[in-house]
């Protein structure tokens, strides 16, 4: 295995930026494993956390639905009915009450 060129760090940290801003304006945040809220539970999977809505929760006794950028028709379907389900009123959430 060879060293990353300084062309290759320059257009990994360009895409980064990108990845970024376009989180940002989507109003998606990113926690990474640096982050003190990074949920101590999920350090085994090294990657960042794509959020968005309430982010108290993350270390809370919590359920989250974690997914990919492309789902199969199976789990998108699976994941939806998750979601809906785990985020109706009732589940309690520690820190914050119930989700909204």
């Amino acid at each position: 295995m060879s060293l990353p060129s300084m062309g290759d760090l320059s257009r990994a940290c360009d895409r980064a930026e990108r990845i970024i801003e376009e989180a940002k304006n989507l109003g998606i945040g990113i926690v990474t494993l640096s982050d003190p809220g990074f949920p101590a539970r999920l350090s085994v999977i090294l990657t960042p956390l794509f959020i968005k809505g309430d982010s108290t929760c993350l270390n809370a006794d919590s359920v989250a639905v974690i997914g990919t950028r492309l789902p199969t028709e199976f789990g998108r379907k699976t994941a939806e009915h998750f979601g809906v389900t785990l985020g109706k009123p009732g589940f309690h959430c520690q820190s914050r009450g119930y989700f909204q």
